[in-house]
């Protein structure tokens, strides 16, 4: 079915304005995978803020047209499918990592992290990264830590110093 040149307007309008409040976009092509896949892949990546779209290239090369994202002309190659990113990066080349390495026939092209060109390894690397919340966990737990200590610091001081007093009490009570 041929899409009217309204249609295909509205389409390379909403992936322009998704490329431009994008955190990240990352290419792959999605050749082999069912619909039920496709969906599937969907469905895990929209719980970190991320959206799956299969889209004609030439459409695609016109909404990345103007936009910070033209880094991405080259890997516009194939049957593409883009994920754009409003949430976190790094769960979100996890997901994608998982999925491909569970469903081989999804292939990572590439992708921008803000206006940085991403290789393939590079979104390797990123979803080998801790996640903002394991990151902010170990940062609560680290500023935690840091007043338990000093508060056993500053106990275990009166304490010697108790100790101290004691013991040279029971040294002159003995001298006597």
């Amino acid at each position: 079915m041929k899409k009217t040149r309204a249609e295909k307007k509205k389409i390379i309008d909403s992936l322009k304005e998704g490329f431009l409040k994008s955190n990240a976009v990352f290419v792959s092509d999605y050749r082999g995978l069912t619909v039920s896949e496709i969906s599937e892949l969907r469905n895990r990546l929209r719980q970190y803020g991320a959206r799956y779209s299969v889209v004609k290239n030439t459409l695609m090369r016109l909404a990345i047209e103007g936009t910070p994202s033209q880094g991405l002309h080259d890997l516009v190659d194939g049957p593409v499918a883009v994920t754009l990113i409003d949430g976190e990066p790094v769960s979100v080349a996890k997901v994608l990592q998982e999925f491909s390495k569970e469903f081989p026939k999804l292939e990572l092209k590439g992708g921008l992290l803000g206006e940085t060109l991403l290789s393939v390894e590079d979104i390797e690397r990123l979803s080998k990264l801790p996640s903002r919340d394991a990151l902010l966990g170990k940062l609560v737990g680290l500023l935690n830590a840091l007043p338990t200590r000093l508060v056993c610091v500053l106990n275990g001081l009166p304490q010697k110093l108790v100790m101290t007093l004691s013991a040279i009490q029971r040294e002159k009570e003995r001298n006597v």
